[in-house]
Order: C-alpha cells, then structure tokens, then sequence
C-alpha cells in the first residue's frame, strides 16, 4: 500500500461513534477522627504534633518531620484525617522531650493520647555501597501497630521514641 492508497483506507474506514463515560463520583472522604493529648500526670497537653507518618533521619531534635500533621489546641483537644485504618498515630511535644503512640483500629472521637519521656535511640545501618538510607526503604512500627516511619538520609543518627517495642523492617 503507498502512501496515498493507505490515506483513502483511512477516510473509507472512518465511523463516528461516541462513548458514554460514566459520571465521576466522589469517594467517600477520609475519616476524621478527635482525640485528647494529657501529660504524665494526666493534664491536658496544648501544642504536641500528632501525625500518621514520620520521616525519621531529618535534622530536627527529635530526629523526625511530620507529614499532614495537627498539634493539639490549648485544652489537649485535636482533629486528624486518617488516611487508612488500623493506623498509627505518633505524637511529639515541642521541645522533643514527651511523645506517644497510639494505634487506631477505628475511626473513634476519642483518641486519649498518654505523653511519656522520649528516650534517645541510636541507630547505625552497614552494608556494602550503602551511603544513604534514601536508597534503601527502612520502615519503623511498633510490634502491634502499622508502620508510622520511614528513615531517611544519613545511615547513623538519633531518634528519640517512646517505652515501646519496634520492628524496623528494610526493603530495597
């Protein structure tokens, strides 16, 4: 076929036809979920950040940043969107010295948010060509809960977490 056989062929073949497309419909929004923030001694806390995911390996005190974060108002109250259930919620005080977690099973108007002393956890990865951990994924959870943190950056820094026990999970 030359050129201008396939053109006619084209033009010949030609049918006009239309396509119904179905009505674009809005998923169901992301539950919002309220909770309380109280200190050690079961005072209400103002001004801690809660939030469902963590990068960990950042240059901030605590060693964490957090993505689509809230912080509790003056009376410890707080609203957050989770994004899937059972989730991880992991709160911080300011000056990175009380945190918490807390693990949601279902989209509840009373999460109680308990702060506790952080402790200091130093953690260092080896291996063979590993520079950057950005590299590589390494997820952090608590034994019972989903993974609220990924690290990032250098292979050896610190992290301040609370009492707990953690599975640091690495994939590549």
């Amino acid at each position: 076929i030359y050129w201008a056989d396939a053109m006619r062929a084209l033009h010949i073949g030609v049918t006009i036809f239309a396509i119904t497309l179905p009505m674009m419909t809005q998923t169901a929004p992301t539950p919002t979920s309220a909770g309380t923030v109280t200190d050690t001694h079961g005072v209400p806390a103002g001004g801690i950040e809660i939030a469902q995911f963590w990068l960990a390996g950042s240059e901030t005190p605590s060693g964490f940043r957090a993505y689509g974060q809230t912080r509790s108002d003056a009376t410890g109250k707080f609203h957050i969107q989770l994004n899937h259930l059972p989730t991880t919620l992991f709160a911080i005080d300011s000056k990175s010295n009380q945190g918490a977690i807390v693990i949601v099973s279902n989209p509840v108007d009373d999460i109680r948010v308990r702060l506790q002393p952080l402790w200091r956890v130093r953690y260092r990865f080896e291996g063979t060509d590993l520079t950057n951990l950005s590299q590589s994924r390494i997820m952090l959870k608590p034994v019972s809960g989903s993974m609220f943190s990924q690290l990032s950056g250098p292979t050896e820094g610190v992290l301040l977490l609370p009492a707990g026990q953690y599975v640091v999970a690495i994939s590549s």
